[in-house]
């Protein structure tokens, strides 16, 4: 059931993104002020850049992973000439990345879910960029620089809120948790997010003053953040297996059955999600229920032995 709904969900999806790039390719295209040579390869070159660039993904804090292809996609906002070249790139680079990752999504360490969202997540980046740049524009708010930043701004509240929605309401592969807790999951990404948008920010101000050294200016402070999310991830995998091993002991020590730690945490787990509570509440209620027996070693002691006490006074106190 949920295969066949990931099917459908994945084919609708990628059936509008490749209409979206053909509709918006012929709008520039018959546009009579458009260079078409000069739009086709400037769409092109930035479709295969970006493309490329979203193959890579880090770790966040939902667990999941994500694209590093937003990076690019806020650069191209900034650096592109032609709107609607801009559009084609970023429906064209979804429709692309989309396709690579049914090929060799193993690989990629990457959900069909994950795609989606970002998919789904650039186009509305792409359409709250060009209407957040025309409306500070015609207003004259603030200065070039400072306009760019603000509809960047703008554009990215827009693709996070999207990419947040899809992961909650869509449930191509977690459709058993409550859409409440998977929109707080999506929302605890937030430090990645900005990490991601700052760099492609960065790029896309400081390339047309400094050319090739933009590289180093905006991809060496996110590698940094980059090493310091993978380093995060990692340790967060090595804290909860220390969780998991020190619940073992009352079940090696036979002081309680063999895998009752582990059945109870995955239904307090589990009734938690259905409840919607927040994620870092339902990780520390998986610790808690992983350890809720570890006291029992105590059971074993000379003074408590001595003492006669029983597991009735363990349980009251």
């Amino acid at each position: 059931m949920a295969e066949t709904r990931l099917k459908t969900v994945s084919m609708v999806a990628w059936g509008l993104l490749a209409t979206a790039a053909v509709v918006f390719a012929v709008i520039g295209l018959v546009d009579p002020d458009t260079d078409a040579a000069a739009w086709i390869v400037e769409a092109a070159v930035w479709t295969i850049a970006v493309t490329a660039i979203s193959l890579v993904s880090v770790p966040t804090p939902s667990g999941s992973r994500l694209s590093l292809g937003i990076g690019g996609v806020v650069a191209g906002s900034i650096l592109m000439d032609e709107i609607t070249a801009f559009a084609v790139m970023v429906t064209a680079t979804a429709s692309l990345a989309w396709l690579i990752q049914r090929r060799i999504g193993i690989l990629m360490q990457r959900s069909h879910g994950d795609f989606l969202g970002d998919s789904l997540a650039a186009v509305a980046y792409a359409t709250g960029f060009v209407y957040a740049s025309q409306f500070i524009d015609d207003w004259a708010i603030v200065d070039e620089t400072w306009s760019v930043v603000a509809a960047v701004t703008v554009a990215g509240l827009a693709w996070f809120i999207a990419r947040a929605l899809v992961a909650a309401f869509v449930g191509v592969e977690r459709t058993d948790l409550a859409g409440r807790y998977l929109w707080l999951l999506a929302l605890e990404d937030w430090a990645v997010v900005v990490s991601i948008l700052a760099a492609g920010t960065l790029f896309g101000l400081t390339w047309p003053v400094m050319g090739g050294w933009a590289f180093a200016v905006a991809v060496l402070p996110y590698a940094f953040g980059h090493l310091a999310f993978e380093r995060y991830h990692s340790t967060r995998i090595t804290y909860g297996q220390t969780i998991r091993a020190l619940a073992q002991i009352p079940e090696v020590a036979g002081l309680a059955n063999r895998g009752h730690s582990t059945r109870t945490a995955d239904l307090a787990v589990a009734v938690a999600q259905e409840l919607g509570l927040h994620p870092n509440d339902v990780t520390e209620l998986d610790y808690a229920a992983l350890m809720h027996d570890v006291g029992r070693i105590t059971l074993n002691e000379p003074a408590i032995l001595r003492a006669g006490y029983t597991d009735e006074d363990i349980a009251r106190w």
